[in-house]
């Protein structure tokens, strides 16, 4: 497993898990907007990354399984709903991981559907994947 070292713009310590070059700094992004981080499984050979953000109404979430694999989606949440145990969503993304990054990354607030619809397989973390979990906290988003 090797350290990344923080990016100059960002200021943020090392990230722990092995991250591809052309993502780092999407992910930097994602933590720097306030996302809180989850690795499941071991640090050094994860399951997945997912990254989450909630608002009073709704959390965006990004899962990276691999470099390939990725999902992104938005649910509507209640105050101790798990957004990684949603049954729909609002709104989902599933490709790579530098075109899922990207594309959470410059989602606009109202490019939700109105009408919640059910979660794609590809976007859930079956549970067994879960354990054991990493959690690094973002930073506080300023609004």
């Amino acid at each position: 497993m090797r350290t990344l070292p923080p990016a100059d713009t960002a200021r943020l310590p090392p990230l722990s898990c092995d991250v591809e070059p052309d993502i780092e700094p999407l992910l930097r992004e994602v933590v720097q907007r306030g996302y809180a981080l989850h690795c499941f499984g071991s640090r050094a050979h994860p399951d997945a990354l997912a990254a989450i953000i909630r608002t009073r109404l709704w959390a965006d979430v990004i899962v990276l399984r691999d470099h390939g694999r990725a999902a992104a989606y938005r649910t509507l949440v209640l105050p101790h709903d798990d957004p990684l145990q949603p049954i729909q969503v609002t709104w989902h993304y599933l490709s790579d991981a530098e075109r899922t990054l990207r594309a959470v990354l410059n989602i606009p607030p109202a490019a939700a559907t109105s009408e919640p619809y059910p979660i794609p397989e590809q976007c859930r973390i079956p549970e067994a994947q879960r354990r054991p979990l990493t959690i690094r906290l973002g930073r506080q988003a300023h609004a």
